[in-house]
Parts: C-alpha cells; structure tokens; sequence
C-alpha cells in the first residue's frame, strides 16, 4: 500500500514539478533557521537580561498569587479604574466641545470657589465651623 502511495506522489512530483518548489523550500527555511541564530548571536546582553527577568517574572507569578490573593482584584480595580479616567476625559473633551457649555461650567466652578472661600475661608468663626464638619465627616463618612 505505501509503495503504491509513493509512487503515486513521485508521479504528481514529476508532473507538477513541486520537487523543486520542495527543495527551494528547504533552502529557504534553513537560510531562515541560519538567520535566526545570527540574530541571536547578536542581540544585546541588556535585552537577554530583560528576557530572563521577563522569564523568572512569569515562573513567579503563582507564588505571587499564593503571597497575595487578592491581586487579581486589585489589578482589576486598577485596571476600572484607568478605564474610568480615560472615560472621564472623553466626556469632559466632549462637552468642553460644546459652545458656551464649557464656558459656563468654568463661570460656574468660579463662581463656587469665590462662594467657598467667603463662606468657609474668610472668618475664623467659618473656620472652625469648617473644620467641624470635616472631623464629623472624617468619624462617620456615610451618614454625612
């Protein structure tokens, strides 16, 4: 049965002359394989260092997660967290595109601050009051 096989592809090899496109490949993938160990003559010893420390980095990773298993949601909240940033600034760019909108909200921010500081910042008795609230806050932040 193999005989037959094999003289079956030796006839397909005559006719379609993929011998040569198979010994063409061979060449090709070795000078490849040559290459790729020239290269790797060459590479810098700072990146074979960075490839170890990569290397000993993901050999370490289940040691890291026995040492602290909430890792991955503290990554995960991170990771919300830059989303949420990068959220953030796609809305405040939009609607600072909006005429007069962005406008407003910088009159409206200003006009806070100024509220602020007369109310809280300009007399003593304020301040203490201030600062009263802000330590009541600080003792039970939820029902403030």
């Amino acid at each position: 049965m193999e005989s037959r096989i094999d003289n079956l592809l030796s006839k397909v090899q005559r006719e379609t002359k993929f011998s040569d496109l198979n010994t063409s490949a061979t060449q090709t993938l070795d000078n490849l394989v040559a290459a790729t160990d020239n290269f790797l003559d060459r590479v810098p010893p700072t990146l074979k260092k960075i490839d170890t420390a990569i290397g000993v980095l993901i050999e370490n990773i289940p040691s890291y997660l026995d040492k602290y298993p909430n890792l991955p949601a503290i990554l995960g909240y991170g990771i919300l967290g830059l989303i949420s940033a990068y959220l953030s600034v796609a809305v405040l760019d939009a609607i600072n595109d909006i005429p007069l909108l962005g406008s407003f909200f910088e009159l409206a921010g200003l006009a806070y601050g100024i509220w602020f500081c007369i109310r809280y910042l300009l007399f003593a008795s304020n301040r203490e009051e201030l600062k009263l609230k802000l330590e009541a806050i600080e003792i039970n932040p939820i029902n403030n």
